[in-house]
């Protein structure tokens, strides 16, 4: 499966999960926490997920890898891991 198969089914799944009342919320972060350090950016959203206290970071993009061993609790994981772990209940 290509990644813009695999993205448009993640985007799906996220769709199925807002419908049927998942606990999604929206989050701005005030605090730059400056894990990751490869791509600045993707700080942006570092932040908001440790803001939120979230379990995981879903992406593909390997520049979110420092934030495994930072310290909090958010940890990056694939949309395929994200799902096999939803279904599977864990």
């Amino acid at each position: 499966m290509g990644n813009v198969a695999r993205w448009h089914r993640f985007l799906r799944f996220i769709e199925l999960a807002q419908v049927a009342g998942s606990s999604m919320e929206h989050v701005a972060s005030w605090f730059q926490f400056h894990i990751i350090s490869a791509d600045p950016d993707d700080n942006n959203f570092t932040d908001c997920a440790i803001s939120a206290n979230a379990d995981f970071v879903v992406t593909e993009d390997r520049h979110f890898a420092p934030l495994a061993n930072a310290g909090f609790r958010p940890q990056p994981i694939t949309p395929m891991e994200f799902i096999q772990r939803y279904l599977s209940g864990e």
